[in-house]
């Protein structure tokens, strides 16, 4: 379902609306709860910092601790990419084998050298 909510680019109470009427309409199983995780992202938090618009990690081996990944630097690649609205900075991992982890998103920031 996040999957679904994220690709529809939907807000946390029109995903949660998405979800009650997939359920009310017996789309969903019955013992399928919808719900919003406003707070999954605390966890995460200690490990990013803020200065002005831009949000970066600052501690990329205590980030994948906590995501339950062992970290080895030669696996991973940094892949800066910007779109008009954002600037984003992402680890990638060499084999695929598991997914991006943001670790630099900037809305309303835009790639140049300053920044």
């Amino acid at each position: 379902m996040n999957d679904l909510f994220r690709e529809l680019e939907l807000s946390k109470s029109k995903a949660e609306l998405l979800g009650s009427v997939l359920k009310q309409w017996n789309l969903l199983e019955k013992n399928i709860r919808i719900s919003s995780f406003r707070s999954r992202h605390q966890q995460l938090v200690p490990f990013f910092g803020k200065e002005d618009a831009l949000v970066f990690c600052y501690d990329v081996d205590g980030l994948m601790n906590a995501l339950g990944i062992k970290y080895d630097q030669q696996k991973w690649r940094l892949f800066i990419g910007s779109s008009k609205p954002s600037l984003k900075a992402v680890l990638l991992h060499n084999g695929n084998q598991h997914p991006p982890i943001p670790v630099g998103p900037a809305v309303y920031m835009k790639e140049t050298y300053e920044t």
